[in-house]
């Protein structure tokens, strides 16, 4: 008897809508992580979120947030390659396309919060005789952030808009992509795993800059994902699989390494997070979360739009009096999220996606009508 054929793939999903909705919750998660920058005296740009514990509101119930947020970061570099792998992987993109598709995603909400924030500490450094909550901010560090290299291993720490740390890694990660999306994200899952492999590999020889091979590391296994869920057989089956050995690893590892650090069990921990985000897209009721896509539109404005607001905040209420302690109500605490997720949808909305289009209708006219890309995650 002939050999039963495999079933053909399901079809893949225009847009995953449980991932952009991961990615909103990862931007909510690094808000909370950075909330205690709003009670950073003058002058003080980093204190452990543990060190706070007693002036931090809802600690005891938030503290997983609080103490751990900032590993959202890696989670959006999985998600980002992701979503790469589902626009490009595969095809021959013309690298000038690419980078200008880049460039009118990414530089003109950068530049624009980054002007903004230099005006911002230039006022506080007049009013208070130094900056508030990122140092570094000088001639140098602001012509590492015009060019978005701010975290290549040119700079003395963070500085000005600081989340735009984690876009000037991946610009690097985004190149390398660009090099390898035909010749090597083409031949299945061997490709991005290969990559994976090197990238572990430089991290363990401590080779260059650790946060670059570890975006490089995330990056490629969102690929992967993509892969498996678009392009396998039977998805459904094969990302369930996945996510069940990660739940097991996550479960175990602590068990195992005999103590809980994070770094132990996050790669498995996010590769559980965004295949069971693919995982629900490749359901039945993936589309009823189209209501919810405006999530992922705005995360990039979130992200760069929440330091300025809270510089400009800490001036405003200086300048009034206002005492730090209000920062330990949990009203303060709920409005201050709430605040950046609105900023970031209307700069999606009146900022990003007119400045996207009018960047494209200079360098491709036929281009002016398309929607702007999703932006890969940034904190």
């Amino acid at each position: 008897m002939p050999a039963t054929p495999p079933p053909p793939p399901a079809r893949t999903p225009d847009h995953f809508h449980a991932v952009d909705v991961l990615r909103g919750f990862a931007a909510v998660t690094v808000l909370l992580n950075h909330y205690r920058q709003m009670q950073y005296p003058p002058g003080t740009f980093d204190i452990n979120a543990a060190a706070m514990a007693g002036v931090l509101p809802l600690y005891d119930w938030l503290w997983p947030f609080y103490v751990y947020g900032n590993w959202a970061v890696q989670v959006f570099w999985m998600i980002s390659g992701f979503v790469f792998a589902k626009v490009y992987a595969g095809k021959a993109t013309p690298g000038g396309e690419f980078l200008i598709r880049r460039i009118a995603r990414l530089y003109p909400l950068h530049l624009l919060t980054l002007l903004l924030v230099a005006v911002l500490q230039a006022v506080a450094i007049g009013g208070l005789g130094t900056s508030l909550i990122v140092g570094n901010n000088d001639a140098w560090h602001f012509v590492l952030n015009l060019l978005l290299a701010s975290s290549w291993g040119l700079e003395q720490g963070k500085s000005f808009n600081a989340p735009i740390w984690s876009v000037s890694v991946e610009m690097l990660i985004y190149l390398l992509f660009w090099l390898v999306s035909k010749p090597l994200l083409s031949r299945g899952l061997a490709g991005p795993l290969l990559l994976v492999v090197a990238a572990g590999m430089m991290l363990r020889l401590e080779v260059g800059s650790h946060f670059i091979w570890q975006c490089a590391q995330y990056f490629f296994i969102g690929s992967a994902l993509f892969h498996v869920a678009a392009h396998h057989a039977r998805p459904v089956r094969d990302l369930g699989a996945i996510v069940a050995l990660m739940a097991a690893v996550c479960v175990l590892m602590p068990v195992v390494a005999g103590d809980f650090r994070i770094g132990n069990f996050f790669l498995p921990f996010a590769i559980l997070l965004v295949g069971g985000a693919a995982l629900i897209d490749l359901g039945p009721r993936s589309a009823a979360l189209r209501r919810v896509r405006f999530i992922g539109d705005s995360t990039y404005g979130i992200y760069l739009w929440y330091v300025p607001l809270q510089i400009a905040v800490l001036l405003l209420f200086a300048t009034l009096g206002v005492p730090a302690a209000v920062w330990q109500h949990p009203a303060m605490l709920f409005a201050y999220p709430a605040v950046c997720c609105t900023a970031g949808w209307l700069s999606f909305t009146w900022i990003e996606q007119p400045a996207n289009r009018a960047v494209l209708r200079w360098a491709r006219p036929r281009a002016a009508s398309e929607r702007p890309e999703a932006a890969p995650f940034v904190t």
